[in-house]
C-alpha cells in the first residue's frame, strides 16, 4: 500500500495553483521532508511539481526526474486551494503539500469540518531532527498531527500564508 500526496505551487499571493500527483511516501517524513530539504528555492519546488505525476519525489533530483510516469500525465492548474485538496481527494491522497512562492516555504494542507488547515512543513522537519535519535518516526509525526491541532481553519479562499 502507497502513502499518495498531491504537490502543488502557489506563484502568487492567491493565485491560482499548479499540481501533480505522486504516488509513494506521501507523509511527513517521506515527502514532506524530501520537499523541504531539496526544493526549498522557487525554481527547484516549481521543477518537482511541473514533473507531472510521479512514482516518488526523493532528494536526489535524478531520481525523481527518472520516476516520472510514462504516460505523459502533466501538472493540472487548480484556481482555488478547495479544488486542489478535493482533487486530492479523489485521488485517495493523504497529504497535500503547496509551495508558497511569495513566502518561500513548503506547506502541508488539509480538511477539516471548518475548511482547510495549513501546516507549515519545516515545523515538522524541526520536530524530525530533534528527536529522530531519540524516538521512532511514528511518534515524531504523532507530535506533529498535535502540533496541527493547534492551527486553525482557513474558511476560504487561496491566502496560504
Amino acid at each position: 500500500m502507497s502513502t499518495r500526496c498531491f504537490v502543488g505551487y502557489q506563484s502568487v499571493f492567491g493565485g491560482s495553483i499548479l499540481g501533480s500527483y505522486c504516488h509513494h511516501d506521501g507523509y511527513l517524513s517521506g515527502v514532506g521532508y524530501a520537499l523541504y530539504k531539496a526544493y526549498s528555492e522557487p525554481s527547484s519546488a516549481k521543477w518537482v511539481v511541473t514533473l507531472g505525476d510521479k512514482s516518488c519525489i526523493n532528494r536526489d533530483y535524478a531520481y525523481t526526474a527518472k520516476s516520472v510516469y510514462d504516460d505523459g500525465m502533466e501538472a493540472s492548474e487548480f484556481e482555488t486551494v478547495e479544488e486542489f485538496i478535493d482533487c486530492a481527494a479523489d485521488s485517495d491522497c493523504e497529504f497535500a503539500y503547496i509551495y508558497v512562492a511569495h513566502a518561500e516555504k513548503w506547506v502541508c494542507v488539509f480538511r477539516d469540518e471548518d475548511g482547510y488547515r495549513v501546516f507549515p512543513v519545516a515545523e515538522f522537519v524541526d520536530l524530525y531532527e530533534k528527536y529522530k535519535d531519540e524516538k521512532p518516526i511514528y511518534e515524531i509525526e504523532k507530535m506533529a498531527e498535535a502540533m496541527m491541532d493547534g492551527y486553525g481553519s482557513i474558511r476560504h479562499g487561496n491566502n496560504l500564508w
